[in-house]
C-alpha cells in the first residue's frame, strides 16, 4: 500500500513568510504557542483578540493561515480579506484568500471573483496560480497550462510559480521537467518553507525517504505546528517501514485538525495495511464526499469492502479508481479480481486488456486474464496466459499449479502431472503442491510419482498427512486392505474426518458388508449432520434395504440441521415420490423459504413432483423457470420438449427447441431432437428433409453433417447411412464424420471398410481417444486381440482415465492371461464403478487372483445392474458354483439360457448348466 500514500499530494498554501515579532502582543503570544506545537491555542488567542479589534492586519493574516491549516477555510477567507483590507502583505494575503477558495472547492467562484484584470507582476502571478489550480480541479488542463505560463511571465522570481510548474510536470509524468522546476525554485530561495517541503516530497517520490525525513524533521524543529510537514513525514515513515512512528504523526494531526483530509487518508491506509477493515471503513466514510478528488481512497475502500464481503460495492469503487488512475496496474488487478469474484469475467477481461501491452508484462494481470478466460470457457487462451505468466515469474510455482488444475479439469492428467512436477520442483516444501501432484499422478496411473509425492507430504506435515491420498492410490489398484488401513490411519489422527469414514464405508460395501457400511456412514453423519455427501450416502444405503422410515428420519434430521440446503429438501421430496406421498411432497416444496423458491434444485424437484402428480401445466411452468434461469440447462429444455410433445403441443416443443438451437446451434442432442420431432410429425420423409436442411446450414455445421446418416441408421437402413456419410466425408472431411461412417460401415456388415476408414482418420487427424476406441471395437469384433489392444493402449496414452479403453484392455489382458489385467480393471472401476466394469473386474479377480469372495461382491453388483446380460449371468453363476452355492448359480443361469439368442459364452454356459443340473 505504500505507493498509495506516496501518491497523496496535499493541497497547502503557497509560500508564506515568517511573521515578524515586532507586531502586537497577541501575535507574539500566538507565535509562542506555534513554537510549542499548539496551533489551536494560537488560534484562540488571535480569535479572542480580534473580537474586540475587527481589523488588525498581522493578526488577521496569521489567523487566516491557522484557519487553513486547521481546516476552517470559510473563516480563513474572512481573515484573509481583512488582512488585505488592512494592506498587510497584500500579495501574500491574496494567496491565502485564493487558497481558502480552493479549500472550499469553490473553483467556479474563484474564476469569477478573481479575473486577471490589470494585475501584473507578483499579484498577477498569484492570481494566475490560483486560477490554474481551480481549472485543474475542474478538469480544464489546457486552460490551467496557459495560466501557469502567464504566471511565469508575470513573475519568474516567485518560488511558488516554479513549485506550481513542478506539480504540473509531475501530473504529466515528466520527472525531468519537475526536477528542473524544483531546482529553479530552490535557486530563488533555498530556505523557503514550501521549497524545502517540495524537496522532501521529491526525495520521498524518488525512493529516498530517509533524506525526506531529515528535511522534514528540520522543518518541524522550526515550526512544530506545520501539519503539512507532519503528514509528509508520516508518508516518509510509512515508506521506511515505521508505521508506529507514522501513526504518532497522524494522530497528532488529527488531534489538531480532526477533519484533515490528508491525515484521514493516511489513517485509512494504515488501517488497511494492518487489516483493520471496520476501522478503515469508518474513516473512509468520512472521506466519501471528496473521493473523486482523492482517487487513492477509492482503492482503499475497494480493498476494505472486499474483505468485508461487500463484493459488488467493492467492484464499483475499484472501477472508480481505475477511471481516475488508469495507469496504476494495482488498480486494474483489484478491479479484475473483484469482477471475477462477482462472476463478471468479461469485465475482468476488458479491464486488463485496456492496459494494452503493459498487461502482458504484468504477472498479476496475466494471471487474472487467465482466470477470466477460463471462466468463459476459453481454456486454450487461459493456458497461453499461464505459460506467459510462468515466463514472467520463472521462480513462481503459481502459474504452473494453475496449469495443472486446468489440465486435471479437462482430463489431461499427463499434462497435469507434468505441470505439478515443475511446480513442486520450484517449491518442494509446499504441501498443497505435493498433494496436487499426488492427485494428478493417481489419475494418470503414475504410481511411482504418486507414492513419492505422498511420502513427501507425510514428511512435511506428519505421518498421516498423505493417508487419504494413499487410500485413493490403493483403491485405484483395488488393494482394499491397504486402502482400509490408510483410512484408519487418517481417523486415528483426525477422529472426525468424514471423508475417511465414507471411504471405510465404501470399502465395506465392496467387501459385501452392507451392515458395516451403514454403521460407518451413520457415524459420518453424526460427526457432521449437514455433510451432504454423508447424508446422501446413508439415505441411499438405507433405501437400498427398503428401510424407508430410517431413510426419512436421516433426511429430515439433515433438513432440520441445515434448513436452507435445497438438496436435502429435494431428497425428501424424491423419497415422498417413491413412497407415493405426492401431496406431502408438494406441501414440502410449496412451503420452502421464499429465498429458495427460484433455486434450481428446488425448481427441478417441483417439476418431478408435478409430473408424478400428472400436473403437466405445473411441470411445464417449473421447467420453463429453470430454463429462464439458465438457458444452457439442456436437461430441463429436453424435458420440457418431451412434455410439450406428450401433451400434444408441437408448436410449444418447436419454440423451446428453436430457442435452444439459437443459443447452441451445433449442440448434437438438440439437432437430433429436431430431426426426431420431424419424424414424429411427418415420418421418415419429413425427418430426412429436416436432417438435410440442418446439414446444409453453415450455422449448424459441422455437427449437423452426420444427421442424415444417423437418421438412416436409426431407421435400420445402414447402406443408405454409409452413402450419406461418405458424401459428408467428401464435402466436409473430419474425425467426427469418420467415426460415424465407420459405425455405419460396421453395422452394414463391412468391418474391413470400417477399419480402413478409422485407420485413415487416425493417420489424418491423429490418435484421438475416440478414434482409437472405435478402431479397438472394430478389431475386437474381428477377434483381433493384439490389434484391439494396440488401439486401446494408444487411447490411454492420450487419456489415461478413458474408462472404455481401460475396461476393454483389461478384458483383453484377462483373455491373454496377462497379470496387468487386474490393475487395469481396478483403475477403470475406481473411475467408474458401472455394472459392466464390475463384471470385468470381478471375472478377472476370480480367474487370475483367486479372490472369490471379492469377485462375488462385484459380480453380484454387475448382475443386479445388468440382470438380462447372458455373459454377466454366466460369470456370476460360474463363481457362485465354484464357491459352493450351486443352487443360486442355477437360478442365475437358467433365465438367460431360456432365451435362445447366441452370445460368446453360450457353449460354456450350457455346459455349466448341465453340470449344475446333474448335481
Amino acid at each position: 500500500m505504500k505507493h498509495l500514500y506516496r501518491s497523496l499530494i496535499l493541497a497547502t498554501p503557497l509560500a508564506f513568510s515568517a511573521i515578524s515579532l515586532a507586531h502586537a502582543d497577541p501575535v507574539s503570544r500566538a507565535q509562542g504557542y506555534m513554537a510549542q506545537g499548539k496551533p489551536r491555542d494560537a488560534m484562540l488567542v488571535l480569535r479572542n483578540y480580534l473580537r474586540n479589534h475587527t481589523t488588525d492586519g498581522p493578526a488577521n493574516f496569521m489567523l487566516a493561515k491557522l484557519d487553513l491549516t486547521l481546516g476552517s477555510p470559510v473563516s480563513a477567507e474572512r481573515e484573509a480579506r481583512a488582512a488585505r483590507a488592512a494592506h498587510y502583505q497584500p500579495n501574500r494575503a491574496l494567496t491565502l484568500l485564493l487558497d481558502s477558495y480552493l479549500a472550499q472547492r469553490r473553483y467556479i467562484d474563484l474564476l469569477h471573483d478573481f479575473p486577471l484584470g490589470t494585475a501584473t507582476g507578483d499579484a498577477g502571478a498569484r492570481i494566475e496560480l490560483g486560477r490554474a489550480a481551480a481549472e485543474q480541479a475542474l478538469q480544464q488542463p489546457d486552460r490551467a497550462t496557459a495560466d501557469l505560463a502567464k504566471a511565469k511571465n508575470f513573475d519568474d522570481k516567485l518560488p511558488a510559480v516554479w513549485l506550481a510548474l513542478q506539480t504540473a510536470a509531475l501530473s504529466h509524468g515528466d520527472t525531468k521537467a519537475a526536477a528542473d522546476d524544483l531546482a529553479h525554485a530552490k535557486a530563488l530561495d533555498p530556505n523557503d518553507h514550501q521549497v524545502v517541503l517540495a524537496e522532501a516530497r521529491a526525495a520521498l517520490a524518488g525512493g529516498q525517504p530517509k533524506d525526506a525525513i531529515a528535511a522534514l524533521n528540520a522543518l518541524l524543529a522550526k515550526d512544530p505546528s506545520d501539519l503539512t510537514a507532519r503528514l509528509t513525514l508520516a508518508n516518509a515513515l510509512i515508506a521506511t517501514g515505521e508505521p508506529a512512528q507514522a501513526q504518532t504523526e497522524i494522530s497528532t494531526v488529527l488531534k489538531l485538525a480532526p477533519g484533515s483530509v490528508g491525515a484521514l487518508y493516511l489513517q485509512a491506509g494504515l488501517y488497511v495495511s494492518h487489516q483493520k477493515w471496520k476501522q478503515a471503513q469508518a474513516v473512509l466514510q468520512r472521506l466519501s464526499p471528496i473521493m473523486a478528488e482523492l482517487p487513492g481512497a477509492y482503492f482503499l475502500q475497494a480493498e476494505t469492502l472486499l474483505h468485508l464481503g461487500e463484493f459488488g460495492a467493492a467492484q464499483q469503487d475499484a472501477a472508480h479508481y481505475v477511471a481516475h488512475v488508469p495507469g496504476d496496474p494495482a488498480g486494474r488487478r483489484l478491479l479484475a479480481a473483484l469482477a471475477l469474484k462477482n462472476h463478471h469475467p468479461h469485465v475482468a477481461l476488458s479491464t486488463i486488456e485496456a492496459a494494452g501491452a503493459a498487461a502482458k508484462q504484468d504477472f498479476g494481470m496475466t494471471m487474472l486474464h487467465a482466470a477470466a478466460e477460463q471462466a468463459i470457457g476459453n481454456i486454450a487462451q487461459a493456458k497461453t496466459d499461464l505459460t506467459l505468466a510462468a515466463s514472467l515469474a520463472p521462480k513462481s510455482p503459481e502459474p504452473l499449479a494453475h496449469l495443472g488444475q486446468i489440465d486435471l479439469a479437462i482430463g489431461d492428467v499427463h499434462g497435469a502431472t507434468a505441470a505439478f512436477q515443475k511446480a513442486v520442483a520450484l517449491s518442494p516444501s509446499d504441501p498443497i503442491l505435493q498433494a496436487a501432484l499426488a492427485q494428478a499422478a493417481i489419475a494418470s496411473g503414475n504410481q511411482p510419482v504418486a507414492t513419492a509425492a505422498i511420502a513427501q507430504l507425510d514428511h512435511l506435515k506428519g505421518p498421516s498427512a498423505g493417508a487419504m491420498l494413499a487410500a485413493e492410490l490403493h483403491l485405484a489398484a483395488f488393494d482394499l486392505p491397504a486402502a482400509q488401513a490408510d483410512y484408519q490411519t487418517t481417523l486415528k489422527a483426525q477422529p472426525g474426518n468424514v471423508g475417511a469414514m465414507l471411504g471405510l464405508a465404501h470399502i465395506a460395501l465392496l467387501q459385501g458388508h452392507q451392515a458395516e457400511a451403514i454403521a460407518m456412514t451413520t457415524k459420518a453423519v453424526k460427526a457432521d449432520p449437514t455433510n451432504q455427501a454423508a447424508v446422501s450416502a446413508l439415505a441411499s444405503l438405507l433405501a437400498s434395504t427398503n428401510d424407508f422410515a430410517k431413510t426419512n428420519t436421516v433426511l429430515q434430521a439433515a433438513h432440520k440441521a441445515a434448513p436452507d440446503n435445497p438438496v436435502f429438501i429435494a431428497d425428501i421430496a424424491s423419497l415422498d415420490i417413491r413412497l407415493k406421498k405426492l401431496d406431502q411432497a408438494k406441501a414440502l416444496l410449496d412451503g420452502v423459504d421464499p429465498k429458495l423458491q427460484n433455486n434450481p434444485t428446488i425448481l427441478a424437484a417441483q417439476a418431478q413432483v408435478a409430473l408424478a402428480r400428472k400436473d403437466v401445466p405445473g411441470a411445464k411452468t417449473d421447467l420453463a423457470a429453470l430454463i429462464k434461469q439458465n438457458p444452457q440447462n439442456l436437461a430441463a429444455r429436453l424435458a420440457l420438449i418431451r412434455l410439450d410433445v406428450s401433451s400434444k403441443d408441437p408448436s410449444g416443443a418447436d419454440a423451446v427447441l428453436a430457442e435452444g438451437l439459437n443459443l447452441a446451434p451445433t449442440n448434437p442432442t438438440l439437432l437430433q431432437t429436431k430431426v426426431g420431432l420431424a419424424f414424429k410429425q411427418g415420418g421418415m420423409t419429413a425427418a430426412l428433409a429436416t436432417a438435410n436442411k440442418l446439414a446444409a446450414d453453415p450455422a449448424h455445421q459441422p455437427a449437423a453433417l452426420v444427421l442424415p446418416g444417423k437418421l438412416y441408421l436409426a431407421n435400420h437402413q445402414p447402406k443408405q447411412a454409409v452413402a450419406a456419410l461418405q458424401a459428408a466425408a467428401q464435402s466436409h472431411p473430419s474425425a467426427q464424420i469418420a467415426l460415424n461412417l465407420a459405425e455405419a460401415q460396421a453395422i452394414s456388415g463391412d468391418p474391413q471398410a470400417a477399419r480402413a476408414t478409422l485407420d485413415a482418420a487416425i493417420k489424418t487427424y491423429g490418435p484421438s481417444p475416440a478414434l482409437e476406441n472405435a478402431a479397438g471395437q472394430v478389431a475386437l469384433a474381428a477377434n483381433d486381440l493384439p490389434g484391439a489392444a494396440a488401439h486401446y493402449q494408444s487411447a490411454l496414452n492420450k487419456a489415461p482415465n478413458d474408462v472404455l479403453a481401460l475396461n476393454n484392455l483389461a478384458w483383453i489382458a484377462g483373455k491373454q492371461k496377462d497379470k496387468a489385467a487386474a490393475g487395469l480393471a481396478a483403475r477403470a472401476y475406481a473411475i467408474s464403478p458401472t455394472p459392466q466394469i464390475a463384471d470385468t473386474l470381478g471375472w478377472i479377480l476370480a480367474k487370475q487372483a483367486n479372490n472369490t469372495a471379492q469377485a462375488l461382491v462385484l459380480l453380484d453388483q454387475a448382475h443386479q445392474g445388468m440382470p438380462n446380460d447372458p455373459s454377466v449371468a454366466y460369470h456370476y453363476a460360474t463363481v457362485l458354483a465354484e464357491s459352493g452355492d450351486k443352487t443360486k448359480a442355477a437360478a442365475v443361469l437358467k433365465p438367460v439360457l431360456a432365451d435362445k439368442a447366441p452370445f460368446p459364452d453360450r457353449t460354456a454356459a450350457e455346459k455349466l448348466d448341465a453340470s449344475l443340473t446333474k448335481s
